[in-house]
Order: structure tokens, then sequence, then C-alpha cells
């Protein structure tokens, strides 16, 4: 029993410290590109997956149309999301959100992309390994000069366990 303590004791304790590092890292990120990382585990104890994740290329390139947009712009761009889970597993894109930032705290609506969606543009959103998703958003109307295409992607585990990820790449 007193082994057992000690290893639950153990696995509690670098919880709290990877949960730490996470935050550390994620808090001094005053860059808006890279990724960063919020897991949600229903069980405590239960370790979590990482994922390296980025766009691809990091400065993106920004096509505006003429026309349908009489105030403001309509705006398109064409992308690669690269997901690596750090470790083994199996996972699954199962949502992602991209909006357009304007350098402050302003942005678009996201742009929302469930996991039906998603499975019908890519047959599969599985994850075993690297994996590249490529994208070409279209953001309606808005008067908005962007600076950064930001990401929200939601990932599950085989247990239904979701991973939060940030991605942002620039203009």
């Amino acid at each position: 029993m007193r082994a057992y303590l000690i290893t639950v004791m153990r696995c509690e304790m670098r919880s709290v410290a990877v949960l730490f590092a996470a935050f550390l890292l994620v808090s001094c990120d005053d860059k808006p590109t890279g990724s960063h990382i919020v897991s949600f585990s229903p069980f405590p104890l239960e370790p979590s997956a990482a994922f390296a994740a980025n766009i691809s290329p990091q400065i993106l390139p920004l096509t505006f149309s003429p026309l349908g947009c009489p105030l403001g712009r309509t705006f398109s761009t064409a992308f690669d999301l690269v997901i690596a889970p750090i470790g083994t597993g199996t996972f699954f894109m199962d949502r992602v959100a991209f909006r357009l930032i304007d350098g402050s705290s302003h942005g678009t609506s996201p742009i929302t992309i469930d996991r039906g969606v998603l499975n019908s543009m890519f047959g599969s959103t599985q994850i075993i390994g690297r994996r590249v998703f490529t994208f070409q958003p279209q953001f309606a109307c808005t008067s908005l000069l962007p600076v950064f295409l930001s990401g929200d992607l939601r990932l599950l585990d085989r247990f239904g366990t979701a991973q939060l990820i940030g991605v942002q790449g620039r203009f």
C-alpha cells in the first residue's frame, strides 16, 4: 500500500510540475507565433499528451477579393496545419477555428469547422505520428487589416479527453 501511495504522489507531483511549466511557458510567450497547449483531463492523475503544432508557412499569403464587399474587404489565405503528437497514441482533430487578428486585441469572428466537415475535407481526422492538413479559409467582409491568423484546435484522444491547442501565423 505504501508503494502505491508513493507512486501516486510521484505521478501527482510530476503532473503539477508539468502543468506549472506549461503555464509559465504560455504566460511568457509575448510573440503571437508558434503554438501553445492547454490540456483537459477528467482524471487528475492521467498524463496528458503534448503536441507540436504549427502553421506553415509561418508568413502566410493573403489574397484580397475586390468584389462582393461594399464596406470592407474579403480575405483568403492558404496554409498547412502541421500536427505531431509528442509520444505515441491515436488522436483525432475534433474541431478547428480560425480568425484574423489586427495586431491589437480585435479580430474577426472565428470560422469554425467541426469534425463532420473535417472528415469530409480530409477523409479522416485521425492523427498517428505527424499529420498535415491543408486549409484555404475565406473571411467575409471586414474593415480589419489582418496581421495574424489565429487557430484554435481541439484534439481528442481515444478516451475522448480534449486537448486544446492554439497556433498562429503572420501575414
